[in-house]
């Protein structure tokens, strides 16, 4: 849906398995490293329109890799560990989606605000 989204969420993927044993904050702290690309969304969306077009988009950037880094941690869970790991992990991204989601539409906001402020 958002290619900007799949990008980042393989990247994201990739900076938490470089990080091994994933626990709970690393899909989290990749989504907060991130954030300057789900900007980048927002102020390519709004380039030519309003600002709400870079809202959307750097929601939808960062939902789509957060699901992205949350399926691979799933993955991860069910090859390498116990029985009641995988649920915990699918548990948690249900969770975490709704701050995700606010973080990306802020940074997105943010990026559709650089439009507004550049020369044309």
């Amino acid at each position: 849906m958002y290619p900007d989204g799949v990008l980042c969420g393989l990247f994201m993927s990739l900076v938490g398995y470089l990080m091994r044993d994933w626990d709970a904050p690393i899909p989290l702290i990749a989504v907060v490293l991130f954030s300057p690309a789900f900007a980048v969304s927002g102020y390519r969306a709004a380039r030519g329109g309003r600002v709400e077009a870079g809202l959307f988009a750097g929601a939808g950037a960062a939902g789509t890799g957060f699901v992205i880094v949350s399926v691979a941690a799933l993955v991860y869970s069910v090859a390498t560990r116990p029985s009641p790991t995988p649920g915990n992990w699918a548990m948690f991204a249900v969770t975490f989606l709704i701050p995700v989601l606010l973080v990306g539409a802020l940074s997105g906001v943010v990026g559709a605000v650089f439009t507004r402020a550049a020369p044309r």
